[in-house]
């Protein structure tokens, strides 16, 4: 895969998708947003965590913000902006929380699970990668389809 090639990739296990969150951190510029979506338990957070091993970040650094909201890891001059959106109700909590100067800082990556509970909030947010992660029933094997937004 490379960065702004829209497509989808499979992994088999949680080790798998592991490997493909490092990968993919390496397409990752200061200032993207990546919009991650899908149910609970598809692996939302674990690759995230994956994404910041990519950045030298370890794995047990990176938790979910469910309850926090937003959590912040920092790498050298990087600051990973990680947002669920789960428990934010409106488009005026989400404007509470600082989401949108946080996102327009060109120095940081924000991650966002549960984005597609605000789809208007993206609209003029660029560069971008929206990923949705599904989860077959009964299996380990997981499909992330991507769709790059870039300039």
């Amino acid at each position: 895969m490379k960065r702004g090639e829209s497509g989808v990739f499979y992994t088999a296990s949680p080790e798998e998708s592991e490997v493909q969150g490092k990968d993919f951190a390496a397409l990752l510029l200061p200032g993207d947003v990546i919009l991650l979506d899908g149910q609970l338990g598809a692996g939302k957070t674990a690759f995230t965590a994956a994404l910041c091993q990519g950045f030298s970040l370890p794995r047990e650094a990176v938790a979910s913000p469910t309850y926090t909201i937003l959590r912040q890891y920092f790498h050298d001059d990087l600051t990973i902006n990680h947002w669920d959106f789960y428990r934010i109700s409106s488009l005026d909590e989400l404007e509470a929380t600082d989401f949108f100067e946080l996102t327009a800082d060109k120095k940081s990556i924000t991650i966002v699970e549960w984005a597609s509970l605000f789809p208007a909030a993206w609209n003029d947010i660029v560069p971008r990668c929206n990923i949705a992660i599904s989860i077959e029933e009964g299996s380990e094997r997981r499909e992330f389809k991507t769709e790059w937004h870039l300039r």
